[in-house]
């Protein structure tokens, strides 16, 4: 099973010695299984080497009623701080704090850019920051460049990794670069994606590019030496501009994947079937209820049942086996609640026995 703590997932990936098993799976579950079907990137929950890059309250799953201040996380009924979090007025995130890694993030907003820190906090309390991402995007949402910068122990840089991205019109993307800039090698290779559009059919052609004899911190694009071999993404689409196909391939003819999707009403999907080469093909299926809240999903064989609160936080979780119908795994969920409808403790059952425990305050303003 996939283990994750919902809040704090798009902070670190364990944060806690011990991790809860999700209550909020599906929603992860369905975002996971669906980022491949989209063509611009947008500014929430992007990714860059598998961080979590979240921005708001709403990102995190919190009530974005009245502004939050700060939260404290605490495991069980320990006293020991866990976690910490402190927002800006607007309902941004502007700093965390991982007490089991010794590990503190803090993000800084300017116009059209967001800028996050990762700091180590040594055992004499100093601190040494160890990367640094960023985004920046333009007056339409669009992101033209994100970034990650890794640093040693020095707090030398030693690594860049950059995705940039070009539009030819207020929201069409027609080239994606994909390169690392490491110190001391004299050369950048990476990966150049081109967007063709044509009526229904998007496609994308992606080539190996190399750039030698190279010293400087920024790509020289218009001295690339570019492979002629291409890999290749087709998306066509359905008549509301949704994906409602996508078939990749390892070269201009080999196709690896065939992907079809079907929407609802609401343009949420409803299933996702996949067919590999020289394979059988396997359907996921999503259903919603009326708060958008995903009751049910099959995948790998299994069937998942999900119940919900008032809050749209998930109380019962059940996995079943598809063949012979078996539980394989229950989940169960209690809350407590403040006045403005966050939970302030989560108990969680795993198969009938209680499991684990969290408790949060939170300071508005």
């Amino acid at each position: 099973m996939k283990k994750i703590f919902f809040t704090l997932l798009f902070i670190s990936h364990t944060i806690f010695s011990q991790q809860i098993e999700t209550f909020n799976y599906p929603k992860d579950h369905y975002r996971v299984e669906t980022k491949d079907f989209k063509i611009n990137p947008t500014l929430n929950y992007q990714v860059l080497n598998e961080a979590y890059f979240p921005v708001t309250l709403e990102d995190l799953n919190l009530k974005k009623g009245k502004p939050i201040k700060n939260i404290s996380y605490y495991y069980n009924d320990d006293n020991t701080k866990a976690c910490s979090l402190e927002f800006t007025p607007e309902g941004k995130i502007a700093m965390t704090e991982d007490f089991y890694r010794n590990e503190k993030i803090t993000f800084n907003y300017s116009k059209e850019i967001i800028i996050r820190k990762k700091y180590e906090i040594r055992n004499d309390k100093s601190e040494r920051v160890f990367s640094i991402d960023s985004i920046v995007y333009d007056q339409n949402q669009n992101i033209i460049r994100k970034s990650l910068t890794n640093y040693d122990l020095k707090q030398k840089n030693y690594k860049i990794q950059i995705e940039d991205y070009e539009y030819l019109e207020k929201n069409k993307l027609v080239k994606m670069y994909r390169y690392s800039i490491v110190e001391n090698i004299p050369y950048i290779e990476g990966y150049l994606s081109v967007y063709e559009h044509e009526n229904n059919l998007i496609t994308e052609k992606i080539y190996y590019f190399k750039h030698n004899n190279h010293y400087t911190k920024e790509l020289k694009k218009d001295s690339l030496s570019i492979d002629s071999n291409f890999k290749k993404n087709v998306y066509y689409l359905n008549k509301k501009g949704e994906i409602s196909k996508f078939d990749q391939f390892i070269t201009d003819k080999s196709k690896e994947k065939s992907t079809s999707l079907i929407y609802d009403n609401f343009s949420r999907i409803n299933f996702i079937t996949t067919t590999m080469q020289f394979d059988n093909s396997n359907t996921d299926s999503f259903k919603f209820d009326i708060n958008n809240n995903i009751i049910e999903f099959t995948y790998d064989g299994a069937i998942r049942k999900c119940k919900y609160d008032k809050n749209n936080n998930v109380i019962s979780d059940i996995l079943t086996d598809k063949e012979s119908n078996e539980n394989m795994f229950t989940a169960k969920y209690t809350y407590q609640y403040d006045i403005n409808n966050n939970w302030t403790t989560i108990v969680f059952f795993k198969n009938g026995s209680l499991d684990t425990k969290m408790t949060r305050k939170i300071n508005y303003y």
